[in-house]
Parts: C-alpha cells; structure tokens; sequence
C-alpha cells in the first residue's frame, strides 16, 4: 500500500486508488497485522464516532473496498471480518509482513 499516493496493489499486481477515509481504514488495520480490530475501536479512531452508534459505515466501506481490493471480493483473502465483531488485515507471507510493517513505521 502507498499511503501517501493512495494506491493499493492487488495480489494480481492492478492497482487501484483509494479514498482518504479507505485510506485511514487501511492504515489502522495495516498498524495491526494479523489480528481483529474491534468494530467499536475502529468507529472510535477511525471515524470519530461513538462506539455505540448504529451505523452501517464500516460495513459499507469494507464492501467497497473488497470489491477493489481483492481478487476475489466474496472469498475475501486480506480483508478479513471476523462476525459482528471487527475486520482485519490479514497477511500469509512474511514478505507482506514486512511490507506492511514498514508502512506502519512512517
């Protein structure tokens, strides 16, 4: 992921461009690699909401986003949701790893 161009490269290497709010989204889960982020976290720090909010928003967003993401949106592979609890990135080889660590690091 190229945080500051906003462009993300698909396993099949297509890139795709992304919204400052996906970019965000992305960014804090990339910061948590391997592990599930709670819906009521990433309301909190991503959007600004209360972690009580009714809303549709990440849900809405993550299906944008595997639709753009990955190769196979309803066989997700990367973005990953674990049911009615929190999404997360996650990563099988250590090569992703480190890339995603070193764009956390910025």
């Amino acid at each position: 992921m190229d945080i500051e161009n906003r462009i993300w490269t698909r396993t099949d290497g297509r890139q795709v461009g992304l919204s400052p709010l996906e970019v965000k989204l992305l960014d804090y889960l990339a910061s948590r690699p391997n592990q599930y982020v709670r819906r009521s976290e990433l309301l909190r720090e991503v959007w600004g909401l209360s972690p009580l909010s009714k809303t549709q928003t990440i849900e809405v967003t993550v299906h944008r986003l595997r639709a753009r993401l990955e190769v196979e949106p309803r066989s997700p592979q990367v973005l990953l949701s674990l049911h009615r609890s929190g999404y997360g990135i996650f990563l099988s080889t250590n090569a992703e790893r480190s890339r995603v660590a070193s764009l956390c690091e910025r």
